[in-house]
């Protein structure tokens, strides 16, 4: 039985390039393989690893893994996807609270072992007139999206303490958050008179709580702000007082999502920790994207492709994968939208994560809007695609096409995939992302 991409049984792991054996249509693209693209057009300048000391490089050629040569360029420089890891949005430091800016908190840096064996946990003790450490997320956050904080506190015993963790838009008028934890008991407050604050949680993690809370980021919205800092009282109405009581806190995080996920270490805008998290493709939202040019007849008119897709945005996501230039789409979605969320010859069917969309052949933009989530990764599978006349294709934006806040974790591009294909395929794409399918 075959599992993700393991088998069961003592087999060889499943690869796509199986699908391909007998000279199929279609084309396939892993941005995990760094030896499978190029950071300009021409095929020239090898990618580099994210998160290593330099930006995320850019990407301007994705090498088509079935060999059928169907290669995705993008020749303009402003225009490339960025080969990515990056989940934490903090701007830098998310274990240095003593760089972070202050107001009347003293940090005391490496003062407790945390959650990961390294002495690298800092004391937050509050002193009179303070207000709190903060730090914004490095990149601005559209309007409406759901965003996750979260951030390690020592757990305590006695003498309870009272962090106050803040969490708000920055130019948002609607989205403060600001909880109160107890120490002692992990019990979670939201102050009161704060509008906001969602889905709050909090898990054990050895000698730590890990506090974590959501917000649907506001209309005006430019980036988001985390504040940390001692409380002077459980109910943390006094934000402007005295706050005398001292915290340890560690490893702090915003991403977008409604839950929190595995925390990322993050050094600074071009160092992070990228063991275990999945590269992808992360384009600006605005005319990032890449195409493939090739002969009409090269693709038929029953492709299916499989994407693993991460939305960042609520606005419309339009052309997940289309042709160039024309008026052929799939994966069109916008919230409410009443039209077809394809427009082409033949009548494709849709599926998130093993799930078919409600709809069918008639699936709405709407409907594929809501099964298609802001914030988790997702597995779009798309059926029954008439390719036959098309002679360019691409994701993201490019040329002719429609611009797309979105990460693509990789993609399956075949003809006449069987059912039993699908769901290998579907289920290798799923575990590259680390989300679960049916």
């Amino acid at each position: 039985m075959q599992i993700g991409g393991l088998s069961r049984g003592g087999g060889a792991p499943f690869s796509p390039s199986k699908l391909y054996a007998a000279g199929q249509a279609g084309l396939w693209g892993d941005p995990s393989d760094l030896t499978s693209g190029w950071q300009l057009s021409t095929g020239a300048t090898a990618l580099t690893m994210p998160g290593a000391g330099t930006a995320d490089c850019p990407v301007g050629y994705s090498t088509d893994k079935s060999g059928r040569g169907i290669h995705l360029l993008q020749a303009s420089a402003a225009a490339r996807p960025v080969l990515s890891a990056r989940v934490n949005l903090l701007a830098a430091k998310s274990e240095q609270f003593d760089t972070w800016p202050s107001n009347a908190v003293t940090v005391t840096p490496n003062s407790t072992a945390a959650p990961d064996g390294a002495v690298s946990a800092d004391t937050l003790t509050g002193t009179a007139g303070g207000a709190s450490l903060y730090l914004t997320s490095g990149m601005p956050i559209a309007g409406g999206v759901p965003c996750t904080a979260s951030v390690h506190v020592l757990k305590t015993s006695g003498a309870t303490t009272f962090p106050m963790l803040a969490f708000h838009g920055v130019g948002g008028t609607d989205v403060d958050g600001d909880v109160i934890l107890n120490t002692n008991t992990g019990v979670l407050a939201v102050r009161a008179g704060v509008p906001g604050a969602i889905n709050l949680a909090v898990t054990s993690e050895g000698f730590f709580w890990r506090v974590a809370w959501s917000i649907v980021t506001g209309a005006a919205n430019t980036g988001l702000k985390l504040f940390v800092y001692p409380a002077g009282s459980s109910n943390g109405t006094d934000y402007d007082g005295a706050k005398t009581g001292a915290i340890v806190a560690w490893g702090a995080q915003i991403e977008i999502g409604s839950t929190a996920t595995r925390y990322q270490k993050v050094t600074d805008a071009s160092n992070y920790d990228t063991a275990g998290f999945p590269l992808f493709y992360r384009g600006d939202g605005v005319d990032d994207g890449l195409a493939a040019s090739f002969a009409a007849g090269t693709l038929t008119s029953n492709m299916t492709l499989l994407m693993a897709i991460k939305r960042t945005s609520a606005a419309g996501l339009v052309a997940l994968f289309r042709a160039a230039g024309s008026a052929n789409y799939v994966g069109s979605m916008t919230s409410g939208g009443a039209g077809a969320a394809s427009a082409l010859s033949g009548t494709p069917t849709y599926r998130v994560d093993g799930v078919d969309v409600p709809g069918g052949a008639g699936t709405t933009e709407g409907q594929l809007h809501t099964a298609l989530t802001v914030g988790p990764w997702h597995i779009l599978e798309i059926r029954g695609i008439d390719m036959s006349a098309w002679v360019s294709a691409g994701l993201g934006y490019f040329s002719g096409g429609y611009p797309g806040a979105a990460n693509y974790g990789g993609h399956i591009l075949r003809d006449a995939l069987s059912e039993a294909d699908c769901a290998r395929a579907r289920r290798y794409l799923a575990r590259k992302v680390g989300v679960s399918v049916a």
